[in-house]
């Protein structure tokens, strides 16, 4: 998103089965989608997005709901700048993702992802409706506060962003990109003063982007 450098991690589970239950064939396919999913993490850690999705794409046809290989196929197009691609196994992964207690961390990761998603894709509506989804499930989510700060933003909803920005800040004081951020926000409202105050404050806490703009601040 913009103004902030962005890592995607996603959270995974294991999910337990009654292989009892199950035919040796299934069982099979299990077993070699995992297997699968297990060496393309591997790949993933280290940045190889590439081999990643080659080996995701063989657990997926394995195990087409394999939603482990489904969400780190998406983070790993993503960073490969296939955006469409993300977006589609974000819309998989999210249907098929459990919306128990024990899962709702996970979860709402993959709704702050897709929201990044569709920032990315300029669908800023849409990206709201994530980023405020990711705030109700995680209030203290200071993250999704400055992504849809950022969206609401380039919606032309500056006043809204800035009520995000302040958001993130009161949750973390030494967010640097929150400080920026509204600085820009406020700059571009001609709010000169209280832009100039943002800017030296991320500045204080580190954020290289903040220092020429404090450096001409008087």
């Amino acid at each position: 998103m913009k103004k902030i450098l962005t890592f995607i991690s996603i959270l995974l589970l294991t999910f337990a089965c009654n292989k009892s239950e199950q035919s040796n064939s299934q069982n099979q396919n299990e077993e070699l989608a995992d297997d699968y999913f297990k060496r393309a993490k591997v790949y993933f850690d280290q940045e190889n997005y590439e081999a990643a999705v080659s080996l995701l794409d063989s657990a997926l046809l394995n195990q087409s709901n394999h939603i482990s290989s489904i969400a780190t196929r998406a983070s790993a197009f993503y960073n490969l700048e296939d955006y469409d691609g993300a977006l589609a196994d974000y819309n998989k992964a999210i249907e098929l993702w459990p919306t128990d207690e024990a899962n709702k961390e996970a979860l709402t990761s993959l709704y702050l992802e897709r929201g990044d998603t569709y920032y990315t894709l300029k669908k800023f509506d849409l990206a709201i409706s994530d980023l405020t989804k990711v705030i109700e499930m995680d209030p203290g989510n200071t993250v999704a506060y400055v992504y849809r700060g950022d969206a609401r933003d380039n919606a032309g909803l500056q006043k809204e962003a800035i009520e995000d920005y302040t958001k993130a800040i009161e949750l973390d004081p030494s967010n640097d990109s929150a400080f920026y951020n509204r600085a820009v926000t406020k700059q571009n409202m001609k709010d000169q003063i209280g832009a100039c105050e943002d800017f030296k404050k991320a500045a204080e806490l580190g954020n290289k982007e903040a220092e020429p703009f404090a450096a001409q601040c008087k």
